[in-house]
């Protein structure tokens, strides 16, 4: 953990460099950093199981250093995402330690969520591809995992860019975003504000319109609204292959996760 931070305040994260485009002498350097720190990354995720049961006062503070360096210099680093999930997942989990050395979950939900980068690369764009993000399948990994471990981060307001990310289909990271919705309710937090639901970018600006006016000059979006986010293609592929097995109800969410990109959710329409 001292060397990954160390290594991630030397080597900033790209958005922090200078712009102008490196040169194939100073690529190679680079390429050997990243190097390093997926071989460091895969190591902590080894490491955490053992470390569990032996947690003493230099590892809270390590971890701790960790989290916030690899929140500032490498927020969009699908490996550091998954390390950290893991920790949240063997330190803060049933039966692990969570000494109140370690940076509480609390605090590591609102430093990502509140993060300049959180809603660029969670919210779905207008012309993005049905295979989705990688990023957003990680921070969706990671919410998942502070969720089920700390319930109390869950609030009526995250909703809005947890619809301004789900896209409708049967795709594993919508899948996934879905299951965390699923978390809210469960944790009496109701979607009924959301009776007629939009999805993608248009629930981001329906949320941005009902913000500006206010409750009293708020109305729900026609049904019109909705149908016209539906893909035609996409609905004529789901039509042809949906997989006929699968059933409406939220106990098939239980498997596992098949990605289905081309298909629209039926459940959701």
């Amino acid at each position: 953990m001292k060397c990954l931070t160390a290594t991630y305040g030397a080597n900033k994260a790209p958005e922090e460099a200078a712009p102008e485009e490196a040169a194939p002498e100073e690529a190679a350097p680079e390429e050997a950093a990243a190097e390093q720190e997926m071989a460091l990354l895969s190591r902590l995720k080894d490491l955490m199981h053992f470390l569990q049961p032996l947690i003493n006062e230099d590892v809270p503070t390590e971890w701790n250093s960790l989290v916030k360096s690899g929140l500032k210099f490498r927020y969009q680093d699908c490996a550091f995402l998954e390390a950290l999930r893991a920790g949240v997942e063997q330190w803060y989990g049933p039966g692990g330690p969570c000494t109140e050395a370690l940076v509480q979950l609390p605090v590591v939900h609102m430093m990502v969520t509140q993060h300049s980068l959180f809603l660029p690369s969670f919210l779905r764009s207008r012309d993005e591809e049905s295979g989705g993000s990688a990023i957003r399948e990680s921070l969706t990994d990671l919410l998942r995992s502070i969720v089920a471990n700390c319930p109390s981060v869950c609030d009526k307001n995250h909703f809005a860019a947890l619809l301004g990310a789900y896209g409708a289909t049967l795709g594993v990271t919508d899948q996934k975003i879905l299951l965390l919705l699923r978390a809210y309710e469960q944790n009496n937090l109701s979607l009924t504000d959301f009776r007629l639901l939009l999805w993608g970018p248009a629930a981001v600006e329906h949320h941005k319109t009902r913000k500006s006016l206010g409750k009293s000059l708020w109305q729900q979006p026609s049904m019109e609204e909705i149908l016209t986010l539906l893909d035609r293609e996409k609905m004529m592929k789901t039509i042809l292959n949906f997989p006929l097995h699968r059933k409406l109800t939220a106990e098939v969410l239980c498997c596992i996760l098949v990605s289905k990109n081309g298909l629209q959710r039926i459940c959701a329409v």
